[in-house]
């Protein structure tokens, strides 16, 4: 256990329980946020896990990024203990998380989403409701990232190409962000390139992680995804060389290694 962590978070007003038992014999809601989805799986049907501690009535509101079939078993399973389920994975990062500004994108039957209003409104500011299906945020969550992914690489390799010819890179950024070729991601994480400053708000790692996930998902489909497939080779080898724990923008390194900069 990070007691640091849990120290800093007593400060704000958090409070602590030592189990999941302990946790759900209190609590009507629970919302989840881990990083993949066997550590998804092994919190819900783990031994003294979720499953075996829940109670008519609560509802689980899950904001990880995994695959869509892990959210439906899930629901499935927790569906014969009157549980609900709303699937609502994040988009943004820990400057938005700590402003309460994140987008959350929702899926689930009225009733849950009704039920979960309010303490959504404190997670973010933007709720995208897709429909009643369960699984369908994930799905949507995972081809935002697949486009976010390579967002990122085309244009740092696009800008790598600019600074190899000798360009200022604020000037370039300054321009490139009023053109076509700009994007959420270029507005957003090329200030950090002409700063140099390549600290995490989504590491290389987890951009693998997705790029993975989207092309597990695609191959259940027995869908092809060829572009995506590229992308991931990119992260896979930028999370290879060093960078796996620094932003994804981080990738133009990788880009700027083959332009020999």
């Amino acid at each position: 256990m990070d007691f640091a962590k849990r120290e800093s978070l007593s400060k704000l007003g958090a409070t602590f329980a030592d189990s999941i038992e302990d946790l759900m014999s209190t609590v009507k809601f629970i919302v989840t946020s881990l990083p993949n989805d066997q550590v998804l799986n092994n919190v819900i049907f783990g031994d003294g896990g979720f499953i075996e501690n829940a109670k008519d009535g609560q509802v689980l509101i899950e904001l990880s990024t995994v695959l869509p079939d892990t959210i439906v078993t899930i629901a499935n399973k927790l569906q014969a203990k009157n549980v609900s389920v709303l699937d609502s994975p994040i988009s943004g990062g820990p400057r938005e998380a700590e402003k309460g500004e994140l987008t959350l994108i929702i899926a689930g039957n009225d009733d849950t989403k009704s039920l979960c209003k309010d303490i959504l409104n404190k997670i973010g500011n933007k709720l995208l409701l897709v429909g009643e299906k369960v699984g369908e945020g994930k799905a949507v969550k995972l081809i935002n990232n697949m486009m976010t992914m390579g967002n990122v690489l085309i244009a740092s390799e696009a800008f790598a190409v600019g600074m190899k010819y000798g360009l200022d890179p604020q000037k370039l950024y300054d321009i490139l962000s009023q053109t076509g070729g700009k994007s959420h991601h270029f507005i957003k994480r090329f200030p950090k390139v002409v700063a140099e400053d390549y600290s995490s708000l989504f590491s290389i790692e987890l951009g693998q992680k997705d790029l993975d996930l989207a092309l597990k998902w695609a191959g259940n489909q027995n869908l092809k995804l060829l572009v995506a497939s590229f992308v991931e080779q990119n992260y896979q080898e930028a999370k290879d060389s060093g960078l796996a724990n620094e932003d994804i923008v981080a990738i133009i390194k990788l880009c700027q290694q083959r332009l020999l900069i």
